[in-house]
This record gives C-alpha cells, structure tokens and sequence, in this order.
C-alpha cells in the first residue's frame, strides 16, 4: 500500500553517515538548510555559515522564522564563529 511505500522511503531512516555524504556535495548553507528540514545536525560540519552562495530570490524569502530554525537545528551557538546573512533581506 502507499502508506507502506511511504514510510519505506522517509528520509528520517537514513543513517547519519548518509546525510554528511549528501551533505558534501551542498554549499554550507544548503547543508545548514538541509539540516534544519530533517531535523538532524548531521548534515552540517562546518564552523561558518555563509548565506551569499545561495540564491538571491531564495535568501530574500528567509524570513526570522526559517533563519531561527536553521541555526537551532545545526547548534550555531556552540558551532559557528563565522555566520554571513548576506542577501537574507527579509530578517530584522
């Protein structure tokens, strides 16, 4: 059935170990993204967070809300020294 199917595919089963593979090939704002939309911190191993290298449109979506999230779900308070919000102009 679909329900079946369904939870055979969730991405929440994968293995930590699989999402920093996935994660390699993201920009470390995309991981930082990734990261917050499964909940998990392993998709982001980095010390800096540098906004600029996604796109334009999407930065200036961002809005408290999304930018509080993604902090909280990689530990930016204990992990980040570097954090760059460049073109997240939707953030007071």
């Amino acid at each position: 059935s679909f329900d079946q199917l369904s939870s055979c595919l969730s991405i929440n089963i994968l293995p930590d170990s699989i999402l920093q593979f996935i994660g390699e090939y993201l920009p470390t704002s995309s991981r930082a993204m990734m990261a917050s939309a499964v909940s998990r911190s392993a998709c982001f191993d980095s010390d800096a967070l540098d906004f600029s290298d996604i796109d334009r449109d999407l930065a200036s979506k961002l809005t408290d809300s999304d930018m509080s999230s993604i902090l909280v779900s990689i530990d930016a308070v204990n992990r980040l020294r570097v954090l760059k919000i460049i073109g997240c102009t939707n953030i007071s």
